[in-house]
């Protein structure tokens, strides 16, 4: 198994496909079958979700996919933070697909904002 997180191009209406994450076979619902076994998961898949698997905490986030910027990602923080803190895993991964300008060595943006970090 495996784990995905949320980036632009899998949002609902890149290419203008309407329910390309979110609809009933959209990328959410086929990725939500592919959890390796023994892993225990919580929250919405990819976006706002925690995992412990083999001792290790796994966080992936949709931080900075549907807007960008401090203001509007603050609950993405929120949960990121949370799950860290209730995590006694000793190892804590967080992943999530969007960027800060000054951490890229070419130009990306600034989607996730430094709250994440």
């Amino acid at each position: 198994g495996y784990l995905a997180a949320k980036g632009n191009h899998d949002a609902d209406g890149f290419d203008d496909v309407e329910q390309l994450w979110s609809g009933p076979e959209g990328y959410a619902a086929m990725l939500s079958d592919t959890v390796p076994a023994g892993a225990s998961c919580e929250g919405k898949y990819g976006e706002a979700m925690a995992c412990e698997y083999g001792g290790v905490t796994i966080v992936l986030s949709a931080v900075g996919v549907d807007q960008a910027g401090e203001s509007a990602n603050r609950d993405h923080y929120a949960f990121i933070d949370d799950a860290l803190r209730k995590s006694a895993s000793r190892w804590k991964i967080c992943a999530w697909h969007m960027t800060m300008a000054n951490m890229q060595v070419s130009y990306k943006g600034d989607s996730v904002g430094w709250g994440a970090y």
